[in-house]
């Protein structure tokens, strides 16, 4: 191992123990913390609602000639298949 690595790995090992559960325990906080960060802002979002913008969104690109007939008829599908799936979920207790 080359001189210089050696003074580097000599300091990661000499850490002590309270060092290391003290990293352990920040990172818990900062992943918990970013996991109900996200949940709040990202969980009451309401799937069917996005699913009716969206739709809303694909009628007005569709009318403005940015979108083809088959090109909405398409991603209309999809979402009306998604929908479907999650109406199937929630029926069967899930």
């Amino acid at each position: 191992m080359p001189n210089s690595a050696k003074p580097i790995f000599e300091r990661i090992w000499s850490v002590t123990l309270y060092d290391w559960i003290g990293l352990l325990v920040l990172t818990a906080v900062a992943v918990w913390f970013v996991y109900r960060l996200r949940s709040r802002y990202l969980g009451d979002a309401d799937p069917a609602a996005c699913d009716h913008q969206l739709l809303s969104q694909l009628t007005e690109l569709r009318g403005e000639g940015q979108l083809t007939e088959e090109e909405y008829r398409s991603i209309k599908g999809q979402i009306a298949r998604k929908i479907e799936g999650s109406i199937r979920r929630q029926g069967d207790g899930g």
